[in-house]
């Protein structure tokens, strides 16, 4: 039985986890709060509005996002020897670095965070009996 449960952990990391796509996909926009121009790329931003689409860069491995007074744009970018997360690099001023799809649009990796943390109960559950 402990092998059903690798197994079972296996596949749900799998499918959690591994990406059948053949390039990354970014939401790509701007918005300005000064002139409510693409408004819905402010945060939070409209999904709808604004899905994630493939990365035309080559090489891109990361998502981006930057702020800089009040102007959101959301993008692709190559990595290179910049560190994933957030930085101000201004006054007002942040630049993001994520890697996954659609990252720079925030609060996407919850159901994947939910189903892994019931699999590992399920497997600590099965485990005790």
């Amino acid at each position: 039985m402990q092998l059903a449960s690798i197994v079972f952990l296996g596949a749900v990391a799998f499918t959690c986890f591994f990406h059948t796509v053949s390039s990354l996909k970014c939401h790509q926009c701007t918005a300005s709060s000064i002139g409510n121009i693409n408004t819905g790329c402010n945060d939070p931003i409209d999904k709808k509005a604004f899905p994630s689409q493939e990365c035309s860069i080559p090489g891109a491995n990361v998502c981006r996002k930057n702020t800089i007074r009040g102007i959101v744009t959301r993008g692709c970018d190559v990595k290179g020897s910049s560190t994933l997360g957030c930085k101000n690099i201004a006054d007002k001023a942040f630049d993001c670095l994520c890697e996954g799809e659609g990252c720079n649009g925030g609060g996407n990796n919850a159901p994947q965070t939910i189903v892994l943390a019931l699999t590992v109960a399920f497997v600590a559950l099965y485990r005790s009996c």
